[in-house]
């Protein structure tokens, strides 16, 4: 797995405060697009990383940790979009999550929207935050969720 992309955000203050970012782009020597990665950080100790990785041709998966809330939501949103083409499926991991607010409901729906016009797939491995979150506003059903990344793949494969 070669790293191409890397983006630090850091936000400090509630009102006005201060936003820095840094973005680092690295290519493998061969020059192909094997992966990239996200991490944010805020000031208040919440975290989110995002990172993709091609783990078949034809499938990328993306992987979330820490905290998706209203401060990382939408970076998570812009992170797991940009991976769709008409090329893979995503599985999207968020097994390592230990939070999930509702800001992350509008992620999940933009990401079932570009997968729908890129004519492709993807799944869920979701988490016990996740579920909650699920539950906690009647919508258990709204997606499918697996337990793991090897079942997300068995889901893909129907």
């Amino acid at each position: 797995m070669t790293v191409i992309a890397t983006k630090n955000v850091t936000v400090e203050g509630r009102a006005g405060g201060k936003i820095s970012s840094r973005n680092n782009n690295i290519r493998d020597h061969g020059g192909s697009r094997r992966g990239s990665s996200v991490v944010h950080t805020a000031r208040s100790g919440l975290t989110a990383e995002f990172d993709a990785v091609d783990i078949r041709p034809d499938v990328a998966l993306v992987r979330v940790r820490g905290e998706i809330d209203l401060c990382t939501a939408q970076d998570l949103r812009d992170f797991v979009c940009a991976r769709v083409d008409g090329a893979r499926d995503i599985v999207l991991d968020l097994s390592s999550v230990q939070f999930f607010g509702t800001a992350g409901l509008p992620v999940l729906t933009a990401l079932e929207v570009a997968v729908r016009e890129a004519g492709r797939r993807w799944a869920l491995v979701s988490s016990r935050p996740a579920d909650r979150m699920f539950r906690a506003v009647g919508q258990s059903g709204l997606f499918p969720r697996t337990a793991d990344v090897a079942a997300a793949l068995a889901l893909l494969e129907r």
